[in-house]
């Protein structure tokens, strides 16, 4: 019996991503000007997000959402993204309406019932496999949050302060002077032998983050995740 409730849901997430395949997506391609220092991103949805360096002075968001409620019907037209600035800081969201369905389903093959789950009782959107694309502009401070998702960060230069459900890989350039502060709840620090880094005093608040010197120090870099934190040089 355990077997069999193992195998239907399994079947279920098969079936849906087969139905639902490259063809449904919604493309969504949004430009946003850029006149403050730092920007916060905030994602409760998404199953992959990707911030990479751009040469303008502004922000490139490039969507493929594939949402779909309870009763497998297209749910696309119900995303949005919100962009809102105050003083110094632009906030970036990205935000469902008319939220309906009874589970999250993510690429990966997991799914979560909010009827047993707190951490997902909230999240009542039917998701399989929604990317983001977020282009951000050189050495501008991120501030990013995100219940769920996997997180890949090509460093742009500026302050960095990263807090995940999911694991991030971050790719920063090789000379860059930086103070980094790491946690991971349930995965590994991996950190490439290719980058100068030295061992730090771990700091004394109750994340117990690890501490490490880049080169020398600089920029703040800090990253608390659930699963693996990996840092690699750009190539």
């Amino acid at each position: 019996m355990k077997a069999i409730n193992l195998i239907i849901p399994i079947l279920l997430i098969i079936c849906t991503l087969t139905v639902y395949g490259q063809d449904n997506y919604k493309v969504i391609k949004r430009s946003f000007s850029l006149t403050t220092s730092e920007v916060r991103i905030k994602n409760d949805y998404v199953d992959q997000i990707r911030l990479l360096r751009y040469d303008k002075d502004s922000i490139r968001v490039e969507a493929n959402v594939l949402l779909i409620d309870e009763k497998s019907k297209s749910k696309n037209d119900d995303f949005d993204i919100s962009f809102r600035k105050s003083g110094s800081v632009s906030t970036l969201t990205f935000e469902i309406k008319n939220i309906k369905a009874n589970y999250v389903f993510k690429k990966t093959g997991s799914d979560f019932d909010p009827k047993t789950s707190k951490l997902y009782k909230a999240h009542k959107a039917l998701l399989v496999g929604t990317e983001i694309d977020i282009y951000i502009p050189k050495d501008v401070n991120i501030e990013l949050e995100s219940d769920m998702g996997d997180l890949t960060i090509d460093h742009n230069g500026g302050n960095l302060i990263v807090t995940t459900g999911n694991g991030v890989t971050l790719t920063v350039n090789k000379d860059l002077h930086a103070n980094m502060k790491l946690k991971s709840h349930h995965g590994k620090l991996k950190i490439s032998k290719n980058l100068n880094v030295k061992k730090g005093t771990s700091s004394g608040d109750y994340h117990d983050l690890s501490s490490y010197v880049l080169n020398q120090s600089g920029i703040e870099i800090s990253i608390i995740a659930f699963d693996d934190i990996i840092v690699n040089p750009k190539k």
